[in-house]
């Protein structure tokens, strides 16, 4: 099993066993080259380099999807978390702030967000036990 995309309105990354991250980051990046206008693809890569722990080509992309569609609370979650992996906590808190003001309709996204730090989270700790 490889890295893909899937969702239905709220594509997220999601892994299988074997594939190495790079495969997924490479993969993301080719997506964003043939059609850099999709906000969902630079999401994608954005969270992809936040896993493989390159913060700052993790905040250009997700900057990149926040401009594209401003209202994207998964991205705002996304880039506040990237900013406080950086020791940013000025920009972290303001992400953190705007994703709280937003609408219940962006929940699902901010949602998907938080499960998919919490696995990672809990890989991570996994990790770290098994050392």
């Amino acid at each position: 099993m490889g890295w893909y995309l899937e969702g239905t309105g709220g594509e997220r990354l999601a892994s299988g066993n074997n594939a190495p991250l790079t495969q997924a980051i490479e993969a993301l990046q080719r997506a964003v080259t043939l059609d850099p206008t999709h906000s969902r693809y630079h999401l994608q890569l954005g969270r992809a380099f936040q896993k493989e722990r390159k913060f700052d080509n993790a905040i250009v992309e997700l900057k990149e999807t926040i401009r594209m569609d401003p209202g994207d609370a998964g991205a705002h979650y996304a880039l506040a978390r990237a900013y406080k992996q950086v020791g940013d906590t000025k920009l972290a808190a303001q992400e953190f702030r705007l994703v709280s003001g937003m609408k219940a309709k962006s929940a699902h996204d901010v949602y998907l967000s938080m499960l998919t730090a919490t696995q990672h989270s809990r890989q991570e700790l996994a990790a770290r036990r098994q050392r």
